[in-house]
């Protein structure tokens, strides 16, 4: 299933269920419920929000292949393609990256 983009950027992350049974898309992130039209992603990258920052393991759940080294630590490198099925995505049109979480500090 397709995840809805959201005004707040983000793509929906959960379910709301309202007060007379039915389900809407959210992003539980910013509270926001109401839909927008999908970004264009041609050509654009998205940038894990955590990119360069040491991380207490190695990421092998969802991007281990783009860790990298810096001082003998494990730091994240996730760059890749963007693409609003990627976990926690939101698009950044105005800034050179779109973000999302690659999982390199765990998924608890």
């Amino acid at each position: 299933m397709e995840k809805p983009m959201m005004k707040c950027g983000h793509t929906a992350n959960a379910w709301r269920i309202n007060k007379d049974g039915t389900k809407e898309h959210s992003c539980v992130i910013c509270a926001c419920t109401e839909q927008a039209e999908a970004p264009k992603l041609t050509g654009r990258k998205a940038k894990c929000t955590y990119y360069g920052q040491p991380v207490g393991m190695k990421n092998e759940t969802y991007f281990p292949k783009l860790m990298t080294q810096r001082n003998g630590r494990n730091c994240c490198g996730s760059i890749v393609e963007s693409d609003m099925t990627l976990p926690f995505f939101s698009s950044h049109p105005d800034k050179e990256y779109d973000e999302f979480y690659c999982g390199c500090f765990g998924w608890d």
